[in-house]
């Protein structure tokens, strides 16, 4: 089997007054109560003796061990963006015999490629053979999307008068934690409460 490298085979007519020769008879065993032989995969050769006499050989094969996948190799990863809430990651040693289970699956897709397109979560990724052996699981994690900022809410901007040369307003849902950009910046100031200074002239602000 996929985890075990030996088989097992009955003697249907097994008698214990007998002895039973297997040739090869490396790694092979012969359970002497109920005549079940255990043996790696190959071509066997037994008969049994009373001591005087021989039986007829009968042979017997066993099959190779079934190959286990490898564990699937994980390339660069993509993580969601402001504008996805999906992320990708490749699997590099990607192979279209085989199956791949990725667990959870739900908005889950693959490529023909082998490229996952995933939301986020925490992901088990293992492939599966023809015959059921499974491979070992690795973990992909895709982190949740990014949270896009609010809108930008202005005052009324304070123009600039005769003695004072500059305009101000204010960003009045400004966050600390965000960076404002502001086109075109010469002359411009920014404080921590969110107050514009700025010459005359017509800008862009966004939020980061």
């Amino acid at each position: 089997t996929c985890s075990n490298p030996l088989a097992i085979i009955s003697i249907e007519n097994f008698n214990p007054l007998y002895t039973y020769i297997i040739q090869p008879n490396v790694n092979v065993t012969l359970n002497v109560v109920n005549g079940e032989i255990t043996a790696p995969s190959g071509n066997y050769t037994i008969y049994a003796t009373n001591g005087i006499c021989n039986s007829i050989s009968s042979q017997f094969v066993i099959d190779e061990q079934p190959a286990t996948p490898g564990v699937p190799m994980i390339g660069s990863i993509q993580q969601p963006s402001c504008s996805s809430e999906y992320g990708q990651f490749s699997i590099l040693n990607f192979n279209d015999q085989l199956v791949y289970s990725i667990i959870p699956n739900v908005g889950v897709s693959i490529s023909d490629m082998g490229v996952v397109t995933a939301p986020a979560g925490i992901y088990q990724v293992f492939a599966l053979n023809s015959v059921g052996c499974q491979s070992s699981v690795i973990e992909v994690v895709l982190n949740p999307q990014p949270s896009i900022p609010e809108s930008i809410e202005l005052t009324q901007p304070s123009l600039p008068t005769c003695a004072h040369p500059y305009g101000v307003l204010q960003v009045i849902n400004f966050n600390n934690d965000y960076d404002y950009i502001i086109s075109p910046s010469t002359g411009v100031t920014l404080d921590l409460l969110g107050n514009i200074t700025a010459p005359p002239g017509s800008y862009t602000i966004y939020a980061s």
